[in-house]
């Protein structure tokens, strides 16, 4: 399996964490077995069809979403499904950021897997809010110190710490794409279908600001004039879509867009 014995243990233990019945032979074999007992969920056919449709007002990115839809209709007790096991564990991961917000604790987000590393490590933060339909936690960087956006799905494990939080959650509010500062700057971008599609699948809470005016340019039929507190963030958006986003202001944005692109490397 090309990986260590200890991450084998602890992919035991996670297993048992997550309901599965785990169990070892006289060869120190592990395995999982399925109890012979049955548990019947008790809800009532009305019962079933008023939670099933509570559950799909629910956004289809939240991460417990399918997993309550399974559990609602299954009628006995069955091992958690393969495809169930993702779900289970971010979970457990948003019980433990909500218990850190609830008790204003700082947590340690193990093994968190980062985009710009290939190999995971430990995060020390505050927590702040969950962002992004529950996707992403927003929280205060303890290294970095900065405010930091966090993906729930890249977190290995959460282990609340005994340091209450210290940062004052109202210094600097956090723009759409993540970033904080003391000062903000207006934006005015036009954007394909395609860019709009992404930007509102990616950052959902700027679709207030989005218009759509197709008369003034058919290729670029949307709009998005947002306040932002860094153009780092929203940089980052325009430049991963080429030739689909046309940024009309401020001008300090277009030359920070310049300088990046002038340090691309091929």
């Amino acid at each position: 399996m090309e990986i260590s014995e200890r991450t084998v243990y602890r992919y035991i233990e996670l297993l048992e964490e997550l309901g599965y019945l785990v169990d070892k032979d006289e060869r120190d074999a592990y395995f999982l077995f399925e109890p012979s007992y049955k548990l019947s969920v008790g809800f009532e056919p009305e019962e079933t069809e008023l939670l099933g449709q509570l559950i799909s007002a629910i956004e289809e990115e939240h991460p417990l979403r399918e997993s309550l839809r399974k559990k609602i209709y299954s009628s006995s007790y069955l091992l958690p499904l393969v495809d169930e096991l993702k779900d289970r564990h971010l979970a457990k991961i948003i019980n433990r950021l909500n218990l850190a917000l609830s008790q204003n604790k700082q947590v340690c987000l193990r093994n968190y897997q980062s985009s710009t590393s290939p190999f995971p490590r430990d995060r020390y933060v505050e927590p702040l809010s969950f962002v992004k339909a529950n996707s992403h936690l927003c929280a205060f960087d303890l290294d970095s110190k900065t405010i930091r956006h966090f993906k729930i799905k890249r977190i290995g494990d959460v282990e609340l710490l005994d340091q209450l939080c210290q940062y004052d959650k109202n210094a600097f509010p956090t723009d759409f794409f993540g970033f904080t500062s003391e000062q903000s700057f207006l934006v005015n971008l036009r954007l394909t279908k395609r860019a709009y599609r992404l930007l509102i699948e990616e950052f959902p809470d700027v679709q207030p600001y989005t218009s759509q005016d197709p008369s003034y340019n058919p290729e670029m039929p949307f709009r998005l004039r947002c306040e932002v507190r860094s153009p780092i963030g929203i940089g980052r958006f325009i430049l991963g879509l080429p030739g689909e986003i046309l940024v009309e202001g401020p001008d300090h944005l277009k030359e920070y867009l310049k300088k990046r692109i002038e340090e691309f490397q091929f």
